[in-house]
């Protein structure tokens, strides 16, 4: 007895850049309006702004909370609030009351490691930003807890390279890989041949990259072929 075969098409590959959409405005914002080449626009998210100057026809950006999470009300609807704050001091922020979770970035001491004080931020449904220049254990460390949680993170990094770096180790987290070897010698060919179903798995975990210039970094990441649709 013959089997009949269920014939489909072939899964495509990156339908959707790995890192479309991700590169966020920083203080002040930079992200152009409209950008001459396509492959840089898919590149750039939401944009940065301080809550006391935000506007109420405002919608879907990342938030500094710079005022009293009182005053919150006239901002509407944002993605998440980022706050910096020591290690030491993670209980008092995650017990602010706002509309919206936090981000935070958090500076560790010598009593409170970072992995740590994340962990305890993301047991009570807070999001953690990591910042580029940590060392390799506490980058590792760090993943190991964000990576397979549901709140999402944030990478906050200073150019092209360290965005392929944290990114590159983001992906070894989650698929079990050495994240300190990926950060090390990350392989952009490997982020670049992530399936479709891979890079949106990474895009849902990962809330947004802050850079300092979101054009130039994400002009720098097409020109590696981050960002370019399959031909």
């Amino acid at each position: 007895m013959s089997i009949p075969l269920t014939l489909r098409p072939p899964t495509p590959r990156n339908e959707r850049p790995l890192t479309a959409g991700l590169l966020l405005a920083g203080l002040p914002p930079s992200v152009p309006t409209v950008s001459v080449d396509p492959a840089v626009a898919r590149m750039l998210g939401p944009a940065r702004v301080p809550a006391s100057a935000a506007r109420a026809d405002q919608s879907g950006l990342f938030v500094d909370l710079d005022i009293d999470p009182e005053q919150l009300s006239a901002v509407t609807a944002p993605i998440r609030y980022f706050l910096d704050c020591a290690a030491a001091d993670v209980p008092e922020a995650i017990a602010l009351r706002t509309p919206v979770p936090l981000v935070l970035f958090i500076e560790p001491d010598a009593t409170h490691g970072l992995a740590e004080a994340a962990l305890l931020a993301v047991d009570a449904g807070q999001s953690v930003g990591l910042v580029a220049g940590r060392s390799g254990d506490e980058i590792a460390d760090f993943l190991a807890v964000l990576t397979h949680s549901m709140v999402g993170f944030v990478l906050r990094a200073a150019d092209a390279d360290e965005v392929v770096c944290l990114v590159a180790a983001t992906v070894a987290s989650m698929r079990g890989d050495d994240v300190r070897a990926a950060l090390a010698q990350p392989s952009l060919q490997g982020l670049i041949d992530l399936n479709d179903e891979a890079a949106t798995t990474v895009r849902e975990i990962l809330l947004g990259i802050e850079v300092a210039d979101p054009a130039s970094v994400a002009q720098e990441l097409v020109q590696r072929g981050l960002g370019q649709l399959p031909s």
